[in-house]
C-alpha cells in the first residue's frame, strides 16, 4: 500500500460516487491530484447516472460516512475539507460566497452552515488518543557544514537579539 508523501496536502473529500467518472469523487481526485494534494475520498452517496442524466441517489448513513472519516483522520493528518453537492462554483459564489461576503445574509450563511455541518469533524485530542499508534521518537545528530554553521549562528542571534 502506497504511503501519502509529507510533502502533499491531505484533502478530505465528502461527495458522491458518480459512476461515469465525470463529477463527484472520480473528479475530485483527479482534480486534487493534478493541484498535488493527496485526495482522501469519503463517499457520501451512490448515483445511477450517466454523462448526461442521473436516475437516482442513494444517500450513504451518517455513521458510515462519520466512521470512513475517522479511519482516514486516525491514519494521516487532514489539511483541509471539500464538501461535495453544493453546486457549480457559479452557483456556490451566487448562493453563498456574494450573499454571505458582500449582502452579509444571514439566511446564506445558516443554508451553508447546515449544508455543511455534517462534514465538520471537530475532535478533541482524548477523542482520537487510542486511534494514534505509540509515539517513536528518532534523534538524529547532524554535522552542519562550515556555511550552514554560520547560517545557523546568524540567525539564532538575529533572534537573541529580538528577543531582547
Amino acid at each position: 500500500m502506497n504511503r501519502v508523501r509529507a510533502d502533499k496536502p491531505v484533502v478530505l473529500c465528502f461527495s458522491g460516487l458518480d459512476p461515469s467518472g465525470g463529477a463527484g469523487l472520480q473528479a475530485d481526485i483527479e482534480t486534487l491530484h493534478a493541484l498535488g494534494c493527496h485526495c482522501t475520498p469519503i463517499a457520501t452517496a451512490l448515483t445511477v447516472q450517466d454523462t448526461r442524466n442521473a436516475t437516482r441517489m442513494v444517500a450513504v448513513a451518517p455513521e458510515l460516512i462519520a466512521e470512513q472519516a475517522r479511519k482516514v483522520l486516525a491514519d494521516m493528518p487532514g489539511s483541509c475539507f471539500k464538501p461535495g453537492l453544493l453546486g457549480s462554483v457559479a452557483q456556490f459564489r451566487r448562493n453563498f460566497d456574494l450573499a454571505i461576503q458582500r449582502d452579509d445574509d444571514a439566511e446564506a450563511q445558516a443554508r451553508l452552515r447546515r449544508l455543511i455541518a455534517p462534514f465538520l469533524l471537530r475532535r478533541l485530542k482524548t477523542d482520537v488518543l487510542y486511534d494514534l499508534p505509540e509515539r517513536t521518537e528518532i534523534t538524529l545528530h547532524v554535522e552542519l557544514s562550515p556555511a550552514e554553521a554560520s547560517l545557523y549562528e546568524a540567525l539564532r542571534q538575529r533572534a537573541v537579539a529580538e528577543l531582547e
